[in-house]
C-alpha cells in the first residue's frame, strides 16, 4: 500500500493558521506524501518533514522556515538502495539524527547533520546495535 500511496502522487501542502485571525498561509506545496512534521525544539520557526514512501525511492528529510523560506533537503542519497529515516531532534535543536543504511539491510549507521554548521557524521553500528528508533540523551 505504500508504494500505491507514493506513486498516487497526489498535491498536498504544508500550511500554519494564525489562531488569533484565522488566516491560513500555504508555506509548501508539493506532489509528494509529505509527512513527519516535527518543529525544533528550540527554534519555533524551524521544521523539519518527510517525503513518506519506500525509503529507496525517497528523499526523505527536509526542513523549512515556517514562513516558507529556506527549503532544504538534508540528506542525498549516494547509492542504490540507500535507506534513511526516523528522523528527531537533538534536545538543543541544532542536530538532526537519523537511521541510515548503506545499502538498505547491509551496513547500520547512526548519522546526523548539524542545521547551523553543515557538519555530519556517520556513526556505525553492528547489525545487533541497530534500531529503527533512536533517541539521544540531553548531554549528547
Amino acid at each position: 500500500m505504500i508504494e500505491q500511496r507514493w506513486a498516487a502522487r497526489l498535491p498536498m501542502g504544508r500550511f500554519t493558521v494564525n489562531i488569533q485571525t484565522g488566516e491560513i498561509k500555504t508555506i509548501h506545496k508539493a506532489n509528494d506524501w509529505l509527512n513527519h512534521l516535527l518543529f525544533s525544539p528550540t527554534d519555533p520557526a524551524l521544521l523539519m518533514f518527510c517525503h513518506e514512501g519506500p525509503r529507496h525511492n525517497v528523499d526523505r528529510i527536509w526542513t523549512i522556515r515556517a514562513d516558507g523560506t529556506q527549503l532544504k533537503k538534508i540528506h542525498t542519497r549516494s547509492m542504490a538502495m540507500e535507506v534513511f529515516g526516523h528522523e528527531f531532534w537533538s534536545a538543543d535543536g541544532k542536530t538532526i539524527w537519523y537511521d541510515l543504511q548503506t545499502p538498505r539491510a547491509e551496513v547500520f549507521w547512526l548519522a546526523h547533520y548539524n542545521v547551523d554548521t553543515g557538519e555530519r557524521a556517520w556513526y556505525s553500528l553492528q547489525r545487533n546495535e541497530w534500531s529503527i528508533h533512536f533517541n539521544v540523551s540531553r548531554d549528547g
